[in-house]
């Protein structure tokens, strides 16, 4: 995916399309844009009072779970979410995957709102954000962003072969300075040798 804000699929769960309603403010079935690996849970999406609503049931969808899209560069994915519960003492689970066995990131999250997860992820593999149930939290308002991870500092020039602007002043010596080098010096003419095919720096 790009670098900036993944697509996402109904991420504050106000899309009821192919719920079912079982009254007073429950619905079944797995949210439009969102796998659940409890099938089609009854209870599963709460719209009524007494919550933000509607929020998904993490005790009835088990691990609810929806792929954001496979990286083409390596990337650091942040999942921002909320997290409440039906039952004081409860807690969920949030992960960030390959829809496999490889986990990037995990961790378990009591109450509380703008909540985030962050994780490295490898170019060219499928990345899934996951939230586990099995006890009576729910999520709602997920939304996730990547931006390509980091690369390490590139030196430029380390050996000195690169010649390029200097001057021949004789005897194997070079003036100017190295490419990709910087001097708080004035620029002489003996600051690099060239000796036995290997280029050395006059500090």
């Amino acid at each position: 995916f790009p670098s900036h804000d993944t697509a996402w699929t109904n991420g504050d769960f106000a899309d009821l399309t192919g719920l079912t309603h079982q009254g007073g403010g429950w619905y079944q079935g797995a949210p439009a844009g969102w796998t659940s690996s409890a099938g089609t849970p009854g209870y599963s999406v709460y719209s009524g009072s007494g919550n933000p609503a509607p929020v998904a049931n993490l005790g009835q969808l088990s691990t609810l779970r929806q792929n954001m899209g496979t990286p083409s560069v390596a990337s650091r994915v942040t999942v921002t979410f909320d997290v409440g519960v039906f039952w004081p003492g409860q807690s969920a689970t949030v992960s960030i995957t390959d829809g496999g066995s490889t986990v990037y990131g995990s961790r378990i999250y009591s109450v509380g709102n703008s909540q985030t997860l962050a994780a490295d992820t490898p170019a060219g593999v499928p990345i899934y954000i996951e939230f586990g149930g099995g006890q009576q939290a729910w999520v709602d308002n997920v939304s996730v962003s990547s931006v390509p991870v980091t690369k390490g500092l590139n030196l430029a020039n380390g050996n000195f072969s690169d010649t390029n602007g200097t001057t021949e002043t004789g005897g194997g010596w070079l003036g100017g300075v190295p490419a990709g080098w910087s001097t708080t010096a004035q620029a002489g003419g003996y600051s690099i040798l060239q000796s036995g095919g290997v280029n050395y720096a006059n500090l």
